[in-house]
């Protein structure tokens, strides 16, 4: 900040320049609720979310009825959430649930998937996918390296789509990958 006093106007006060504003406290825990969402027809799908989820902070789903009350079995769900087909009501809400441990981090949500979608992301360890341990996950710059130069794997769950699929496309960038 730098405060100052103007000589050549008769007026008191002071004038402030450069005001900036840094927020580096966040709350522990906080929550968000979709609208209802229409399963009458072939259920939800795979719920997933795109996020950066830095350790120390979680990211959680909880299936809701539509007037709020909480599906039972469907609380404090780790990503990507599965329901089971068929065993939802015809209008559903998703929360989501966000916390840290360290108040100085959050995490972040980029994006919700409902449907066929899941998504891997070295910015968010935590979504259900298993890396082989001698693989390298950059959660500054998103890259995944293999230092050993031997065959290493990244499996993910299973998805479900809750409509017939025509085509799928896996995407990504990389060097030396096989899909």
């Amino acid at each position: 900040f730098s405060f100052f006093t103007d000589q050549f106007i008769e007026s008191d006060g002071w004038y402030l320049d450069d005001v900036g504003l840094y927020v580096d406290w966040f709350e522990e825990n906080g929550s968000w609720i979709s609208d209802p969402i229409d399963t009458s027809r072939n259920g939800l799908g795979t719920i997933d979310v795109d996020a950066t989820v830095p350790n120390g902070t979680w990211v959680r789903c909880t299936l809701l009825y539509e007037d709020g009350t909480i599906v039972p079995n469907m609380r404090n769900l780790s990503f990507p959430v599965i329901p089971l087909p068929g065993s939802l009501d015809s209008k559903m809400r998703i929360k989501l649930e966000m916390g840290t441990d360290i108040p100085q981090l959050t995490p972040k949500i980029h994006a919700l998937y409902v449907g066929a979608a899941t998504i891997f992301s070295t910015l968010d360890s935590t979504n259900g996918w298993v890396v082989s341990p001698q693989l390298d996950l950059n959660k500054t710059s998103g890259n995944v390296t293999n230092p050993v130069l031997s065959i290493q794997s990244i499996t993910g769950a299973l998805i479900y789509g809750n409509n017939p699929l025509q085509t799928f496309e896996i995407s990504g960038y990389g060097s030396g990958a096989m899909v």
